[in-house]
């Protein structure tokens, strides 16, 4: 087989994949100067088609903002089920609470019922005690 030139340039679906999953990811070995990375942005854009110089640092403030984006994100994703838990645990606590008012209210008639009772055999005991001082 023949090889032609610049056939070693010629990249598969796998190699392109390859490449922009390290090109999306790329970092440079030697960053900016802090000066530079401070600059205006004004002063960093072609006045001829307006793309900045500093494109990739732009690039990553963006993923930075995607990062905080996604996970904001995820938390609110997690909101609907969290609410809904929160909604059964406050029915669960209706219901508990409605329990509980029953029988308190069951619990109240049955001490005025035991009053009651005490008041009757206190007044019987009281005419007992007549009865007894009386025959003496």
């Amino acid at each position: 087989m023949v090889s032609r030139p610049g056939s070693h340039l010629v990249r598969g679906p796998d190699t392109n994949a390859s490449l922009m999953e390290q090109f999306e990811r790329y970092t440079p070995r030697f960053p900016l100067p802090d000066e530079i990375q401070n600059m205006n942005r004004n002063e960093t854009v072609c006045q001829f088609c307006g793309v900045s110089y500093l494109i990739h640092n732009e690039i990553k403030a963006l993923e930075a903002k995607c990062q905080k984006l996604e996970t904001e994100l995820a938390y609110y994703a997690g909101i609907t089920s969290r609410e809904q838990a929160l909604e059964q645990t406050i029915q669960n606590q209706r219901l508990k609470n409605n329990e509980l008012e029953i029988l308190l209210a069951v619990k109240d008639q049955q001490l005025n019922e035991k009053n009651n009772q005490i008041q009757l055999l206190t007044t019987e005991l009281q005419k007992t005690q007549l009865i007894v001082q009386r025959v003496e």
